[in-house]
């Protein structure tokens, strides 16, 4: 193959592969769409996880990978020599909020890719579809979701990159989080301004991977929370598919008048026995999938409550401190509005999710219980054992999932104010201690 048949087939190849991309960004949600959309690709720029077997892709992604985390390192580096070189407490502040921010999600990363198998069975549950396909409402709640996922990856995805734009307008060789461990300014400044435009660019795979961190757990909860409305419609017809049942089945076994009302009885008993199985069946293979990935998402809420406190308050002393604007004060501002409205929409989900189980028990209880479950001496424990269990899935749906980050109260928007409260006590020692420790020591 000469040169310019090779350059004809990347150029095709390419093409097809960015044509394919963005038929992927407005495809109509069907039963085969993958829910968790643009996982893999965040996976791969965070530097997280990678599924090819291709080798050579393999070698770069390993090698940007181990770039991704030498700058890393060379931020934690920085803040540990602000600190214990007696820095300004504003610079010691911002260098640890951002620190915390690396470290954090370094921590998050690791947790995610501990659980991976975990997030993976999920993503399958998720994916399968396997119930409710008759409902009405079903298609309509899985592609509402899915949407509401791919905005927010889309969304997510084009301020990083609105952050890679602004590389080339940065000067980081003397930023006091990010400057780089040698100094070669002054004997070669070009080599100087390149390094730290090529540091910067590395910088960007830990923004994905923040960004990462955060979407994942909205995915999964949003997914899980789609299937269980699905689970809650699935209870509401109960009483709709048994008597269809009831009908198909009576079709075809002719009898007299009096055996008519008796096989329909039976048939009624038996069917709605197995309508409601079928239902708790599903709820219970729920209720696995969510205690299969419980541990990671406690994990992680835990680490972004504390988290997210310190470094809002980190970075409210150092916004307070600064006296012009520049680059570096914007995305400190644009990175604490992110980081507190992040973990105010997880909150909520947390709450979706808490509501969209307890709607379970209240499709249950809305049904028509008096007029269709009529006590009668034949069929007294069959009448029985059906209002016992009705009775035990209304009460284990309006139980917590435990989703409490190991709290005594679940990760719900409630807990969005108590972080709030966290940070502003956070803010006051540590304005505390610049008044009272900083200044009196200051020259």
């Amino acid at each position: 193959m000469t040169y310019t048949q090779s350059k004809r087939s990347w150029w095709s190849q390419g093409k097809s592969r960015v044509f394919a991309f963005r038929r992927s960004l407005s495809r109509d949600f069907d039963y085969s769409t993958d829910f968790f959309f643009g996982l893999d690709f965040l996976m791969v720029v965070s530097g997280g996880r990678l599924n090819s077997r291709n080798v050579q892709f393999r070698v770069c992604w390993n090698i940007y990978r181990m770039l991704v985390i030498l700058a890393a390192i060379v931020t934690l580096r920085n803040c540990f020599l602000n600190m214990t070189n007696g820095s300004d407490f504003e610079i010691v502040l911002n260098s640890v909020q951002v620190s915390l921010g690396i470290l954090s999600t370094v921590l998050h990363m690791a947790l995610v890719l501990w659980h991976y198998n975990s997030l993976m069975a999920v993503r399958r549950y998720v994916n399968r579809r396997r119930f409710g396909r008759s409902l009405e409402p079903s298609l309509g709640i899985r592609r509402d979701a899915f949407y509401h996922v791919r905005k927010l990856v889309i969304t997510a995805v084009a301020l990083m990159c609105g952050a890679i734009a602004s590389v080339p307008f940065q000067d980081i060789s003397h930023h006091h989080a990010f400057k780089l461990p040698f100094e070669d300014g002054s004997s070669f400044p070009i080599l100087q301004y390149f390094h730290g435009k090529i540091y910067l660019c590395f910088t960007v795979g830990i923004g994905y991977a923040i960004t990462t961190v955060h979407l994942v757990p909205y995915m999964i909860l949003t997914g899980l929370g789609a299937e269980v409305k699905v689970i809650a419609k699935s209870f509401s017809v109960i009483f709709e598919n048994t008597d269809q049942r009831v009908q198909w089945r009576m079709e075809g076994e002719p009898c007299s008048v009096w055996q008519t009302e008796l096989k329909m009885k039976y048939y009624f008993w038996k069917f709605v026995q197995e309508e409601i199985g079928e239902c708790i069946d599903l709820h219970v293979e729920f209720l696995a999938m969510l205690n299969r990935v419980r541990p990671m998402l406690n994990k992680m809420f835990y680490l972004f409550y504390y988290t997210t406190a310190l470094s809002l308050a980190c970075a409210a002393i150092y916004l307070a401190t600064k006296k012009s604007i520049s680059m570096i004060f914007i995305h400190t501002l644009i990175h604490a509005l992110l980081i507190a409205f992040e973990f105010m929409i997880l909150t909520r989900m947390v709450s979706w999710l808490n509501e969209a189980h307890q709607s379970i028990g209240n499709e249950v209880y809305g049904l028509d219980w008096a007029m269709r479950l009529k006590c009668d001496d034949l069929f007294i424990v069959e009448h029985r054992s059906v209002r016992k269990i009705m009775t035990v899935v209304m009460a284990v749906s309006q139980q917590p999932l435990r989703l409490n980050g190991f709290g005594s109260e679940e990760f719900t928007q409630d807990r969005f104010w108590a972080l709030l409260n966290l940070t502003y006590n956070f803010y006051n020692v540590l304005n505390d201690y610049n008044d009272c420790c900083v200044v009196k020591t200051a020259p």
